[in-house]
């Protein structure tokens, strides 16, 4: 179903949403397109219907015509009257109205666990299966076909990883399913592999949970399986679609077994020196920044951004070579960035808008396609690049970065998003 197309409403008050939408601009805008109504009439021709957000279309046109060009975030949409949004009626198997909404996405959420429990009352017994260490059942295909009374429901069937086995389930929409078939897969490759697993659990970081303390880190259990699980990955799966067969299984997982001992070594060797570094800048922290509270829990919650449990997986071995990069930027910035300035001031806005935008949509990347998936990594660690530039040009940014740049990537997984 199309995200924004219910934006554009009905032809018959599309008119009066985008004069609505331009009298609830700012003054600084409002004024330049004055009488709205006019400028409305002149651009409305040219407005085609499109699944995107309709006062960015209307924005374009504005500034196409040689008004001003009004910032994204200066359009108040939200605040219009509540008729200038699409009414959804959600209607049950026999046709009775179960509910009336204007937030199609709040409607939705509502209603996904009493649909997702309506696909497992009407699954098939091999879609039920659960406490699986071996790929010993059929192929699962991209969809499935549910047929109930009159309706036919299309589900999708995936690996669900459950911490020590794994489960056949189905998902609601393709995109969460092939999420959880990534979890699934390397659990399996796992419990094909539980020799060297057994091994890695007991060899990495063996006599260094001090150091790992000192450096504010997960325990050493925790930290070794998020290892194991992005060797498997790195070695198994990354850059190739999912296995849905017991035959595309087995052929990755042989083709890169092997190197899942090397990976985790290498991994192992980054976390060593990151948390000798960790260590160094929370002393730092402790001595230097009594006086600057402010700047001491900006620093706590930045750590804590790259450090959650699983961050290893989560950023997987590419940015976790930059880590160090991003932990010496941080000290840099208590050593020489300390004092208030109009540019420390601009930069921290425009690091909190961004931060907030990928918080927005890390909420949501369990239903994104894996392309999409890593665009959003790409966003955050442009964002960690962006703090190099900042606090510690010398050490050199792995991607150019810029605040428009930044703006141009988050607006490019915007439109991926629509």
């Amino acid at each position: 179903m199309p995200k924004y197309r219910f934006d554009w409403l009905v032809p018959g008050l599309l008119r009066d949403k985008c004069i609505a939408l331009i009298k609830k601009l700012p003054k600084q805008w409002r004024k330049n397109f004055v009488p709205v109504p006019e400028f409305v009439d002149r651009l409305l021709p040219r407005l085609e219907v499109d699944n995107r957000p309709l006062h960015e279309v209307l924005g374009e046109q504005l500034a196409f015509m040689g008004s001003a060009t009004v910032p994204v975030d200066a359009w108040q949409a939200e605040t219009l009257d509540v008729f200038y949004r699409m009414n959804f009626r959600l209607l049950d198997e026999q046709g009775r109205v179960l509910e009336n909404s204007r937030d199609l996405e709040a409607l939705r959420a509502s209603y996904r666990q009493h649909v997702q429990s309506s696909i497992e009352n009407n699954a098939a017994p091999e879609y039920e299966r659960s406490g699986l260490t071996q790929w010993d059942f059929d192929d699962l295909p991209d969809v499935h076909l549910i047929k109930k009374n009159k309706h036919t429901i299309r589900v999708y069937p995936t690996l669900h990883d459950d911490g020590d086995s794994v489960s056949v389930r189905l998902c609601d929409s393709a995109e969460l399913a092939e999420y959880q078939m990534g979890g699934g897969v390397i659990q399996l490759a796992m419990q094909e592999n539980l020799q060297t697993v057994k091994y890695l659990h007991k060899d990495l970081f063996k006599k260094k949970d001090l150091l790992l303390k000192a450096a504010q880190l997960p325990d050493r259990n925790i930290l070794s399986e998020d290892i194991i699980r992005t060797a498997f990955f790195e070695a198994c799966f990354r850059d190739k679609p999912l296995p849905r067969s017991r035959v595309d299984f087995f052929a990755q997982l042989e083709t890169g077994e092997n190197e899942v001992v090397n990976i985790c070594r290498e991994i192992e060797v980054i976390i060593f020196g990151l948390a000798e570094q960790l260590a160094n800048l929370h002393s730092a922290r402790r001595d230097k920044l009594n006086n600057f509270p402010d700047v001491s829990a900006q620093i706590l919650s930045h750590l804590a951004s790259l450090l959650t449990p699983g961050f290893c997986f989560d950023a997987g071995i590419y940015w976790l070579r930059q880590y160090s990069k991003y932990i010496k930027a941080m000290h840099q910035r208590i050593e020489k960035h300390l004092q208030k300035s109009q540019q420390e001031d601009d930069f921290s806005e425009q690091i909190t808008g961004f931060t907030a935008a990928l918080a927005r949509l890390r909420d949501g990347e369990d239903e994104c396609l894996p392309a999409l998936r890593e665009q959003i990594k790409t966003f955050r660690f442009m964002i960690e690049e962006y703090y190099v530039s900042h606090y510690a040009q010398q050490l050199k940014t792995i991607v150019p970065v810029s605040n428009k740049r930044l703006s141009r990537q988050l607006q490019l997984i915007e439109t991926a998003l629509d």
